[in-house]
């Protein structure tokens, strides 16, 4: 994946899962401007203004015409696989930025400021960059595709149980963050003390309850899947 598809991708995952969420127009158009800004910041060019400027009001459009979907209660809205489309149109539009930028001989350059910080001195900014969008993706927007896909599988959970769902979604996120670190320095074998250790923690659920194991192994290996993209998409 070449890096304007990563710069183009951190405005996306940013604007959309971590600043302001929700269906407010005015919100999301405010999360996705913080989101280039902060873009802007490490990668001060202004060609990438306008392309920056595309991926906000395409996604304007989208939530609008999803907020008008769902007010009229049309039948498609509740297929599914609808959660998928945003995503979907998103790195399309990535990818299609991308091909503009690359296609046009854009050139992107890190803020030279950045470069007074100690650790920058040593680690390259572009590979931190990689890395830090790599931790954004496993986070928010993974647990965000597991549990829409996984919704029909999910046993019954009652009130006082509700709590856990959102531990399991925390933990899901920190076993996704150590398996992708293990797997950018080639230790494919050590990722497996990850899952072991977290089904020992569940072994009692699992053993008793078949609709729950179905439901853990789906989760776990979707989750594990998710880390193998990431490392091999944004990382390598």
């Amino acid at each position: 994946m070449n890096f304007y598809c990563l710069i183009f991708l951190f405005i996306y995952v940013a604007g959309e899962f971590y600043f302001f969420t929700g269906k407010s127009i005015l919100l999301l158009s405010l999360s996705f401007l913080m989101a280039a800004g902060i873009n802007y910041l490490f990668f001060p060019d202004p060609k990438l203004i306008i392309p920056f400027l595309i991926l906000i009001g395409a996604n304007v459009l989208f939530t609008a015409f999803d907020n008008y979907m769902n007010a009229k209660m049309i039948r498609f809205t509740r297929h599914r696989l609808y959660y998928l489309i945003n995503p979907i149109i998103n790195i399309a539009l990535v990818i299609l930025l991308s091909a503009f930028c690359i296609q046009n001989e854009y050139t992107f350059m890190v803020n030279p400021y950045l470069m007074k910080f100690q650790i920058v001195k040593y680690v390259p900014f572009p590979i931190l960059f990689q890395y830090l969008l790599a931790l954004l993706i496993a986070a928010r927007p993974t647990n965000y595709i597991i549990k829409n896909a996984l919704a029909s599988y999910q046993p019954k959970q009652k009130k006082k149980e509700e709590e856990q769902i959102k531990t399991g979604a925390f933990i899901g996120t920190l076993e996704r963050i150590i398996v992708i670190l293990l797997f950018s320095m080639n230790e494919y074998g050590a990722a497996g003390l990850v899952f072991t250790a977290k089904s020992i923690a569940r072994y009692n659920e699992i053993a008793e309850n078949k609709n729950f194991a179905e439901y853990y192994l789906l989760g776990t290996l979707l989750s594990l899947l998710f880390a193998l993209g990431i490392n091999y998409l944004i990382l390598q």
